[in-house]
């Protein structure tokens, strides 16, 4: 392939992949496809000749873009995403201007700016793959420039050349030799060199302290939407996002967390029902309670532990990297009973303004405000036993002023609904017996549904007395106004039930369709207690299984190390890291590191050894090609330009050159700028073969001293001149018929 068609190549290559980052992020909207992918494509067959007539025109777009992109960013604070839409708006414009090796170095530049602002708004792990291609591209691309910088300069150098630099190196771009020295060894010998330099980089990015975005940190990503997590919620929305499988967060233990199958993880509890809609009842004057932190491992302590756990208690830690969510409130996800939550992200803060804030509400939801943009990504710690069904039994009197929320009941309320919970609890004496029989009511009479079409004046008498099927939100609803009506302080819960064990990465995945809804019950002096009244055919949603599925779980695995050990690995990360091999090597005298501190310390070796195998590997890579190169002893010479020959050499042979050139107009053949001395010769030797076999005397001396850089004899001057004296006299009459001329 000719050097200008592959560079050009090279060169779009290189931005339709920092183009692609922004695209497959998501966060620009369509319209940054529609704008920027037809104009991508429509700037090829016209990037070589460019556009000089519409340097003013496009100058002028620039500058529309600019104002447009500064007001929309000083109108909304986004000021990331207008300055991607006009650094986007400059790569085009240079897309369709692309004359010099300044036009390539400003694209690569901009390109390069797309690729940094795509690190900040796309961290799946097409980033991943798209950087690993712009590493070895770009090296490509930047010795492809020095070459065409070369090839300028020597046009502009040239006499003949020198009125229109610009297509002399067009010309010296098509020669043949140029050609054979950009070959596909020459490629991947570079690439090699770039992913050496790329593994080193690694652990320079892996050693070397963890510093903040500034400007670039300020976008927030604006994550997946999720039903049923805002201030109020419609009956019915949960069933919208029951076929999703989209992940909405990762799940991590020290205890096997499979075993902790399935995860009931709590989000936001509601304690007002108006006939449609849930909400929260927040007293006046009333609001979140600030969390306070607690010595033990920087936890903010959310509630007291028991002092004596009962027998087959369950204490554990679960580390949660959620996606970002678009929800109304910011909350933490945690099983039932959640003792504290220690934030992932900003211990190594000495600013306590930047280090998130935890409350807890009049609910018992744990909330979160955080000045980082980036998702959550936390410690929860929560204990798991068995009912005591005895002591629930036992449980205090009810008390209707301070319980009183969780006794109401919508005005519009249907009287028959009163009456089935009556009839239901009839045989029943205490509030946790008459709560089974409403739970048990529920599962064996209603069937799960994601057929919806329940009457909206009054969904709930709909789905107890008429298509009598719905979803979970039906049957929490259900379960909680029944037992209100009967005395029974409750709430309804939205949160996630489920999960699926990775295990290629030792985690659980909670995806859209594992979003929950259920109740919870007072027990005046016990505390609260889930019940779930949906049948278990709804409550947890199957894994597809199958070939594909288990593809899906090697890629996801690489999302979460990616997750952890690229984008999200700060200096809590490093510090957490040296701190795991001060722990296992260090402190207790003995030559072998104490078993807790070496589990912590393999574990942590594990979820790092794809990066350190693939590390080994690369520099092995580059160590046996280094080593052959070496053995051979035989330079890789990518562009000797005029190294050895001197400027009177240059002078010498650009002259004899030119003689040539004006010997050829006088037999007829004219010279173009854009001609190569191959082509002139054969556009000679079609006229005279003689005369074109003297210049190829000189034309071989020119292309040797210009482009090969060698140095001109003495010899090689009277050989040259020689030839000319042949060339430029007028051929004897018997030796023209001789040569056919």
């Amino acid at each position: 392939m000719r050097f200008d068609r592959l560079s050009r190549l090279v060169t779009y290559l290189l931005v339709a992949t920092s183009l692609g980052v922004l695209i497959l992020s998501g966060e620009l909207g369509p319209a940054f496809t529609l704008i920027f992918g037809p104009l991508f494509v429509l700037s090829i067959p016209v990037s070589k000749r460019g556009l000089a007539r519409g340097v003013v025109l496009w100058n002028t777009v620039l500058v529309l873009g600019l104002l447009v992109a500064a007001a929309f960013g000083a109108l909304t604070g986004d000021w990331l995403r207008y300055a991607i839409y006009f650094a986007s708006l400059m790569v085009t414009a240079k897309l369709f201007q692309q004359r010099n090796s300044g036009d390539f170095f400003q694209l690569y530049v901009l390109s390069f700016l797309q690729l940094v602002a795509g690190a900040v708004i796309n961290p799946s792990l097409s980033f991943a793959v798209a950087f690993l291609a712009y590493v070895v591209l770009l090296t490509w691309a930047l010795l492809f420039l020095q070459l065409r910088r070369n090839l300028e300069s020597i046009a502009a150098a040239d006499p003949v050349t020198s009125a229109d630099p610009e297509r002399g190196a067009q010309a010296l771009m098509a020669s043949p030799r140029l050609s054979r020295l950009v070959t596909p060894r020459f490629l991947g010998v570079t690439s090699a060199l770039a992913l050496g330099l790329f593994t080193v980089s690694i652990l320079v990015f892996l050693l070397f302290p963890r510093l903040g975005l500034g400007f670039f940190g300020s976008h927030r990503q604006s994550g997946q939407s999720v039903s049923g997590f805002d201030d109020q919620v419609e009956l019915g929305g949960f069933g919208n996002i029951k076929s999703d499988e989209t992940i909405v967060m990762r799940i991590e233990s020290d205890t096997s967390v499979q075993s902790l199958l399935p995860l009931r993880l709590r989000g936001i509890a509601f304690d007002r029902y108006d006939g449609n809609t849930w909400s929260k009842a927040i007293p006046k004057g009333e609001s979140p309670r600030e969390l306070v932190r607690i010595a033990e491992g920087n936890f903010f302590q959310v509630r007291m532990e028991p002092k004596s756990l009962p027998d087959g208690a369950l204490r554990y830690d679960l580390r949660v990297y959620m996606e970002p969510l678009r929800t109304g409130v910011k909350t933490i996800f945690g099983e039932h009973r959640v003792v504290a939550v220690r934030d992932l992200a900003d211990e190594t803060y000495t600013d306590y303004r930047r280090r998130t804030k935890y409350r807890r509400d009049n609910n018992d939801d744990v909330l979160y405000e955080s000045a980082s943009s980036s998702p959550a990504r936390y410690i929860v710690r929560s204990i798991r036993y068995r009912r005591d069904a005895a002591a629930l039994r036992g449980a205090g009197p009810v008390d209707p002023v301070e319980h009183g929320r969780y006794l109401q009941l919508p005005g519009n309320l249907d009287p028959r609904i009163k009456t089935l919970a009556e009839e239901i609890t009839r045989d029943e004496a205490t509030p946790f017996d008459k709560a089974g029989a409403i739970e048990r009511h529920l599962l064996a009479n209603y069937t799960y549904s994601l057929d919806g079409g329940h009457d909206d004046v009054d969904p709930l008498a709909d789905f107890l007395f008429g298509i009598r099927k719905g979803h979970c939100e039906y049957f929490s609803t259900a379960f909680v106004i029944l037992a209100r009506a009967v005395g029974i302080p409750a709430r309804s819960v939205g949160g996630f039930y489920g999960g699926i064990y990775n295990s290629v990465g030792d985690y659980v995945a909670m995806r859209q369709a594992d979003a929950h809804s259920w109740a919870e019950v007072l027990y005046p002096g016990e505390g609260w207690e889930v019940y779930d009244a949906t049948p278990p055919s709804g409550s947890l949603v199957e894994d597809d299984g199958g070939f594909f599925a288990a593809i899906g779980s090697y890629i996801d695995s690489m999302q979460l190390a990616w997750y952890k050990w690229v984008i999200r690995y700060d200096l809590d990360g490093q510090l957490e890291f040296f701190k795991s091999l001060g722990r296992a090597f260090g402190g207790s005298g003995d030559l072998m590191p104490n078993r807790r501190a070496m589990r912590a310390y393999w574990k942590q070796f594990k979820e790092a050894l794809p990066l350190v195998v693939s590390t080994a590997v690369a520099l092995v890579l580059v160590g046996i090609l280094v080593v052959r190169r070496w053995r051979r002893r035989k330079p890789v010479v990518i562009w000797s330009g005029a190294a050895s020959a001197s400027k009177a050499d240059l002078r010498v042979a650009r002259r004899l050159y030119a003689r040539v050139e004006r010997a050829a107009r006088k037999r007829g053949v004219e010279p173009k700028d854009a001609m190569t001395p191959g082509r002139l010769l054969g556009r000679l030797r079609a006229v005279s073969p003689y005369a074109a076999e003297q210049a190829e005397v000189v034309v071989s001396l020119y292309e040797r001293v210009v482009f090969g850089g060698a140095a001109l004899s003495r010899d090689d001057r009277v050989n040259a001149d020689a030839a000319l004296v042949r060339l430029t006299k007028t051929n004897p009459p018997a030796l023209e018929r001789a040569t056919g001329s």
